[in-house]
């Protein structure tokens, strides 16, 4: 019946091209997608008149699939069936399941599967956004609303996508009027100009003065405005804050979503006056609350379908103790001598449900210590050939940066990613902060 429904299908799909802008965003979404369902294949798959493609793949450890790769139709994948009904579909474990025991996924060792259709505005079927795992995948009603809320940011860039088709077509009928163009233009790169200075007089003026502690960080935008943010900030008895966000996509909405997230984890960024102990004390509390806080404050409806992920930590330098929350974001590195590994605890990004709960890590420190928090634009700058940096070469990069000062470490691995990338910018926002115990 499945395979009945596929073929009177695959003869109607047709092609959707997608900009590389958009797949560059998708690519940060389905980043996201695994590591939170912490399975080794994402993937956002297009419908071709006879093939099925992968659009975009994650770049997680042990997957599979690579970006272009194609199958034809018809010969039973799992993506087959949620186009063809056009509803979701699991499969815990395809080896016990008489209808999916052949599926060709198998032979990859991909043996349980959750996924559901992406259909483009006209009602045509696009493709599906699906998660792949070698162990049984459980359901949850969390996951099953993570994906939703997934499928919904896709759809929502497919709206998106048709809009601005129509807005070349209108712009192409206004070339006659070049000169009130080019005029806007220069309005409009006076506005990101001042917005980019508004923004960057929120990073830290200076390292918050604390007895045994060395702070230094790194920002680097790809465009006028960035999505990322960082801050450190002093909290009495010899407490420290610091957050790194990411907003997924760059522009206008990513940085004042990033502006928005900042100034309510730490909402006296810019004021270059101490604070005081009175007011900023209770910001070294219930780290887990403050983040579902402003989780439940960032309602992906109100943000054009951007979201964010989170490193919210403090480090108390009387007993020498890191509270942090992760939410959805890269684990810090903690350096120690010639050992580098990454600390933390799984969560959902900052803006995707509602009603996410979060859970801080406590780690004990010693002398010497190191905490590097990091945006993912580090590890997805990619060299010409496109092979990503990746957080191999930059936990071998935060090793042979060792024996510097830390202000220099931290320059020399912006250095070593740009390096990588040929070229003076990076194709991502970065953001890092590092921090040693003296």
């Amino acid at each position: 019946m499945v395979q009945n429904m596929a073929d009177s299908q695959s003869n109607a799909y047709r092609k959707h091209d997608v900009p590389e802008d958009y797949l560059r965003k998708w690519q940060e979404t389905i980043n996201v997608l695994a590591r939170t369902f912490n399975v080794p294949a994402g993937l956002i798959m297009r419908v071709l008149p006879e093939e099925i493609e992968v659009l975009v793949s994650s770049q997680s450890e042990g997957n599979p699939y690579e970006s272009g790769e194609r199958a034809k139709l018809d010969t039973g994948l799992y993506c087959e069936t949620v186009m063809a009904t056009r509803a979701p579909l699991h499969v815990p474990n395809a080896l016990k399941d008489p209808q999916w025991r052949s599926n060709p996924d198998i032979k990859l060792n991909m043996t349980s599967y959750q996924g559901m259709p992406l259909i483009w505005p006209d009602g045509s079927v696009f493709g599906t956004v699906c998660v792949l795992d070698q162990k049984e995948l459980k359901s949850s009603n969390d996951y099953v609303q993570l994906l939703k809320q997934f499928r919904q940011i896709i759809e929502g860039d497919f709206q998106l996508l048709e809009r601005n088709v129509k807005l070349q077509d209108a712009l192409r009928n206004l070339e006659a009027a070049h000169t009130s163009i080019q005029d806007a233009n220069r309005r409009m790169r006076r506005d990101l100009v001042a917005a980019r200075d508004i923004q960057q007089a929120l990073l830290p003026k200076r390292a918050p003065c604390a007895d045994r502690l060395q702070v230094a960080w790194a920002y680097r935008p790809c465009d006028e405005l960035g999505g990322d943010m960082l801050n450190v900030f002093p909290l009495g008895n010899q407490q420290v804050g610091f957050f790194v966000l990411d907003v997924s996509g760059h522009g206008v909405p990513a940085a004042l979503l990033s502006v928005t997230a900042a100034r309510h984890l730490w909402p006296y960024a810019g004021h270059d006056v101490v604070i005081p102990e009175d007011v900023s004390a209770p910001f070294a509390r219930g780290l887990d609350t403050r983040v579902a806080e402003l989780n439940g404050t960032i309602a992906m409806e109100a943000t054009a379908g951007h979201f964010l992920t989170l490193l919210y930590g403090v480090l108390d330098l009387r007993n020498r103790v890191f509270r942090f929350v992760c939410a959805g974001h890269p684990f810090p590195l903690l350096s120690r001598g010639d050992e580098l590994r990454e600390i933390g605890i799984p969560g959902l990004p900052i803006g995707v449900i509602r009603e996410a709960e979060y859970e801080e890590t406590e780690v004990d420190l010693q002398p010497g210590d190191r905490i590097y928090a990091y945006s993912d634009g580090l590890l997805e700058e990619a060299d010409s050939a496109n092979e990503l940096f990746g957080s191999t070469r930059l936990k071998e990069a935060i090793l042979q940066t060792h024996g510097m000062p830390l202000g220099e470490s931290v320059d020399a691995l912006m250095n070593v990613v740009l390096a990588w990338g040929g070229r003076d910018s990076l194709r991502d926002d970065a953001s890092i902060v590092a921090l040693e115990i003296g």
